[in-house]
């Protein structure tokens, strides 16, 4: 039972250390055969023009090969490879861009809500400012109200006494 079970895992360890090598091989592959095209279209260009007799004179050179190495799609359908292999390089590589962009949006939107907070807070120490002037004459204005109606309740006693006075 042992040995069926470490064998079963053995192989499947295997089959992906197989599959793994294979796919990063032909990553590499696909990586280079962009510039190993244009290496064997200059090869074949310098080829072709020594089977030409070429003079120093300037009135015999007739031809201009002109070749460059473009990293897009080689051979397809010019770049459009939605639908086609691109290598996991190529995925992770946009995978990454779009990552980083994505971060790029929510550190301006973290910036936004940063001003805001800060233009709160200085709504709220405007407030508190306020709050504590209205509290100061609040007080003010009880304190007076206080002496007012202590002086009243003085003058009111002071005629209950009278009048007290009066019918004893």
């Amino acid at each position: 039972m042992v040995y069926f079970l470490f064998t079963t895992i053995l192989n499947v360890v295997a089959f992906n250390l197989l599959i793994s090598l294979i796919s990063n091989t032909y990553d590499k592959v696909l990586m280079s055969m962009g510039s190993f095209l244009c290496k064997n279209k200059a090869e074949l260009l310098m080829d072709l023009a020594s089977f030409y007799k070429i003079e120093d004179k300037e009135d015999d050179l007739q031809y201009l090969f002109v070749f460059t190495y473009s990293s897009g799609a080689v051979g397809g359908s010019g770049g459009d490879g939605d639908d086609q292999w691109n290598g996991r390089v190529k995925v992770l590589t946009d995978k990454l861009q779009f990552i980083s962009d994505k971060i790029k949006h929510q550190q301006e939107d973290v910036f936004e809500v940063k001003k805001e907070i800060s233009t709160l807070k200085s709504s709220i120490t405007d407030l508190h400012r306020n709050i504590d002037g209205v509290k100061a004459d609040v007080g003010k204005k009880v304190d007076t109200m206080k002496t007012d109606m202590s002086a009243k309740l003085d003058t009111m006693l002071e005629k209950m006494d009278k009048l007290y006075n009066k019918n004893n």
